[in-house]
């Protein structure tokens, strides 16, 4: 009788609110009606426009980039496809600005687009050229690096044979006594090596100087210097032919149309022309992509004034929607006041509650079934989800064979510890223990009597450690972890040998052990006050380190220190 008491007040309460609902939902479709056909123009129209702009304001940055980059680039094959790259952008926004010369944009920047236009037709129509000037300037550039190679050529013969050739001579005039003609020699070859390192100095200036004036000096200097070398000398003197070749090597470095000066005047006139070219190309992109925002900026103007005047062409339509909203909500909540009574949303909210708590893995809840009905159904499943929530959590944090929590847990619980004392700046100690030649006892005498032994230590541990705040974990096959909190080393290893008292009393039968009749543990302890940057990792490292050595012994305890950190 009852549930069907309830489910009536349910259906009565639910149709009287579906049709106020439905009222409100007739109303909502008009508003939305009038909406849509708002926005609908500024999809058809204004947002195309946005679009291009966008895109070319995109377009504009890529050709930008692209000019800056064409400095970096050596090769001239990488310059060629740059510059293609650039030209078919510059055809992209010709074509762009193009599409949105035929919408309907504001007459300011309607005349801005048309004057840029013109002069990406032209920077199109001029594309070859700028092709060339680029190739030439690559050209001039490839000369001077040629340059410098035959100017290092030519320092060496200076040093290699001008200077070894000087130093002979004046280590001949040393040893023996020298005459005048070897004495004038010697002269002539010292005046000329000393002229050619001044001559290759200002070579090497000359090919890196980007000032014409300063290139017109060094080129004054350049053939003074090479008039006073070359002026004749006595024929006889074997220095003479050292000094031609080092005169024909360099002749036309510094004369003739393929002169250092000669390419250092293209690559300065070339330079200029190209940087003027390449500047006056990122000046008309400055200038698209501010039209393109400033476009952008008009038209989300736009659309706002269009928003605007969609507002205030509904706003009666929203008095009214909100009447019925306010009128829905206040008469369905009345309904559900009187239909549903209080007590009945009471137990709806309890049950919530301890639906979420169980949720969560709270199974400290409890439930009873108040009445027989619907509800009442709700709290006996409640009550049989709890029992199976109950075992699922055992499972999941739980050894199934010992009952002991498992290692994910104690991953789990001793990075929250750590987390905890290192802000209460107290002490954690954690010992991990290792039975002694388990695998031979698991050989010796079958995995179900190592199971039986596992459950035996397990039984151990639990009575050993009862204290409060104490917590022990299966974390191995036959690995087992204590933590305790707020406890040192030294009582931590006291109650550790009592395990391991405890376990000798225990007799269980080793034959494969070489440390004891009886089985044994080794144990490795580490206790400290974590800092706040420790990690599990941390922790867990060291109470290992500890394991290692004390397994090494056999039946023994090693507690590791903070010193090898």
């Amino acid at each position: 009788m009852f549930p069907r008491k309830i489910k009536s007040q349910l259906n009565t309460s639910l149709l009287l609110s579906l049709t106020l609902v439905l009222i409100s939902i007739f109303a909502a479709n008009l508003l939305v009606d009038r909406v849509s056909h708002s926005y609908e123009d500024v999809i058809d129209n204004t947002l195309p426009i946005m679009k291009k702009t966008s895109n070319l304001s995109v377009l504009s940055k890529e050709v930008s980039t692209e000019l800056e980059g064409m400095a970096l680039k050596q090769d001239q094959i990488k310059l060629d496809k740059s510059i293609d790259k650039i030209i078919i952008l510059w055809s992209k926004i010709d074509h762009l600005i193009l599409t949105i010369l035929n919408e309907n944009i504001p007459n300011e920047e309607y005349i801005l687009l048309q004057k840029q236009q013109r002069l990406i037709t032209l920077y199109k129509k001029f594309a070859p050229q700028f092709k060339r000037q680029v190739y030439l300037k690559k050209q001039a550039d490839l000369y001077s690096d040629q340059f410098n190679l035959r100017i290092n050529s030519l320092s060496e013969y200076s040093q290699n044979t001008l200077l070894v050739k000087m130093e002979y001579l004046a280590k001949k005039m040393v040893s023996s006594p020298a005459s005048d003609n070897a004495q004038s020699e010697l002269k002539f070859a010292y005046q000329f090596y000393k002229n050619s390192i001044k001559f290759i100095t200002l070579l090497k200036k000359a090919n890196t100087s980007n000032d014409v004036n300063i290139i017109n000096s060094l080129k004054v200097d350049t053939v003074n210097v090479f008039n006073a070398m070359e002026v004749s000398s006595e024929s006889q003197y074997k220095y003479r032919k050292f000094a031609d070749t080092w005169l024909e090597k360099q002749r036309d470095l510094y004369a003739g149309n393929n002169s250092i000066f000669k390419i250092r005047y293209d690559v300065i006139r070339l330079g200029g022309v190209l940087n003027a070219l390449i500047e006056q190309q990122k000046d008309i992109v400055k200038a698209i992509g501010k039209t393109s925002n400033s476009l952008s900026i008009k038209l989300q103007y736009i659309m706002e004034s269009k928003n605007l005047e969609t507002l205030n062409t509904v706003s009666n339509i929203n008095y009214v929607f909100l009447i019925l909203i306010i009128l829905s909500i206040s008469l369905s909540f009345i309904l559900m006041w009187i239909f549903v009574n209080k007590s009945l949303l009471i137990r709806l909210t309890e049950i919530r509650k301890k639906i979420l708590k169980l949720s969560e893995g709270d199974v400290d809840i409890q439930i009873e079934v108040h009445k027989d009905d619907e509800l009442g159904d709700m709290e006996d499943a409640l009550s049989q989800l709890k029992h199976y929530v109950e075992k699922a959590k055992n499972f999941s944090t739980r050894d199934s064979l010992t009952g002991l929590l498992n290692h994910a847990q104690f991953k789990q619980n001793l990075t929250v510890e750590i987390k905890k004392n290192a802000r209460q700046n107290m002490p954690i100690s954690l010992a991990i223990i290792n039975i002694d030649y388990f695998k031979e006892y698991n050989d010796a005498h079958g995995h179900p009597q190592g199971d039986k032994c596992l459950k035996q230590v397990t039984t151990i541990i639990k009575n050993v450690f009862k204290r409060t705040g104490d917590s022990a974990y299966r974390i191995g096959e036959e690995e087992f972890a204590i933590l305790m909190i707020n406890t040192k080393a030294e009582i931590h290893k006291a109650k550790i040998e009592s395990l391991q008292l405890a376990l000798h009393k225990a007799e269980i039968q080793h034959e494969k052990s070489t440390t004891s009749d009886y089985l044994t543990v080794s144990v490795g302890i580490y206790s400290e006050s974590p800092k706040k940057n420790d990690s599990f990792e941390d922790f867990y490292s060291k109470a290992d380190i500890a394991l290692y050595k004390a397994k090494k012994q056999k039946n023994t305890i090693v507690i590791q220190h903070n010193k090898l950190k």
